[in-house]
């Protein structure tokens, strides 16, 4: 009896594919995000249209992962890609929230926990900004007082972060 390397793999893939297809719907359809009162209409309507595609990508991943037919390691190759490019947004996203001002948490959302990888790009970010001469709470200003397109949001000046 061999050892099976495409059964490992595609259970592992399934793993990494579970994780971004299918609790984003247990994390984002729920009272912290998808009906939070605090988020405006347009912003619960963008984490439903996320959710409902990285669900659908999901059911495209686990197809090719477990179909049976030809190319079944190049399929594999494409779901790694799938799935690399899921959690690089998601990493990049985190590390560019002073940019666009945002946060790990909600208020009245799921309470904050220290996690590496958050903390790890947390500095990560302040270190990318402060070479870069910026603040991470400019709201539209640098340090210097000019005004900076980053303050901008939808054409109105953003809340200073806390």
């Amino acid at each position: 009896m061999g050892f099976d390397r495409i059964l490992i793999v595609r259970l592992l893939f399934s793993l990494v594919t579970v994780g971004w297809g299918v609790l984003t719907v247990v994390a984002d359809f729920n009272k912290t995000h998808a009906t939070n009162p605090a988020w405006t209409p347009h912003a619960r309507f963008h984490v439903v249209w996320q959710v409902l595609s990285y669900v659908g990508f999901g059911l495209f991943a686990f197809a090719l992962i477990w179909w049976p037919g030809p190319l079944a390691v190049e399929r594999l190759y494409f779901v790694a890609l799938m799935g690399a490019i899921v959690y690089a947004a998601f990493f990049a996203a985190l590390i560019a929230m002073p940019i666009y001002g945002g946060a790990a948490y909600d208020e009245n959302g799921y309470q904050p926990f220290e996690a590496p990888i958050p903390i790890i790009a947390k500095r990560m970010g302040r270190q990318y900004y402060s070479l870069l001469g910026s603040t991470h709470h400019t709201c539209g200003r640098t340090r210097g007082g000019e005004r900076s397109w980053r303050g901008l949001i939808n054409g109105r000046r953003a809340a200073p972060a806390a």
